[in-house]
This record gives structure tokens, C-alpha cells and sequence, in this order.
């Protein structure tokens, strides 16, 4: 993992290592501002990132960054934890 401050509110926004679902440039902090997190630009006006990116919308980052396919690999993956630990039941 990875920390940068905020340009606009200085708070810390973490990138997560890239992967399928992770790892954007494009960020989205508590504040609202919409910043890349290679070179701080705000809106992103650089060329850090794919065109194909887009931010996280300010509502899912409020809601503590859940979107659809994120919660859904957070539950597998506790599933998985559980299952591998003997603790999972089949109900």
C-alpha cells in the first residue's frame, strides 16, 4: 500500500497495489477533490493515467469505497478464510 496527501484538504488517501480492481492513479478523497496520485494534479489534467480510467464517485467513498464487485471478493474472500481455517458451515 501507498499514502499521499490530499492536494486540496491534505488528509491521507491510500492506493492499493494494482491489480483487476485496483491500483488507478484517479483518486477520489473524503473532501471531493478528484486528484491523480502520481502527480497530484487536481481533476486529473495530466497523463498518469489510461483515458479508460475513471474516479470513484464521491458517494461510494463516503460509504467507505463498497462498490458491487469489491464487497462481493470481500465476502468470498472471508468465506475462504473461514473454509481454510475450519470454521465455515455449509448451511
Amino acid at each position: 500500500l501507498v499514502f499521499q496527501s490530499c492536494p486540496r484538504c491534505r488528509a491521507w488517501v491510500e492506493k492499493d497495489e494494482p491489480g483487476l480492481l485496483t491500483g488507478c492513479n484517479k483518486m477520489t478523497c473524503r473532501c471531493g477533490a478528484r486528484f491523480c496520485f502520481a502527480c497530484l494534479s487536481l481533476e486529473a489534467r495530466c497523463q498518469c493515467s489510461e483515458e479508460y480510467h475513471d474516479f470513484i464517485d464521491h458517494d461510494t467513498v463516503l460509504n467507505d469505497y463498497v462498490p458491487w464487485p469489491v464487497s462481493s471478493l470481500t465476502v468470498l474472500a472471508a468465506a475462504a478464510s473461514a473454509a481454510v481455517q475450519g470454521v465455515w458451515t455449509e448451511e
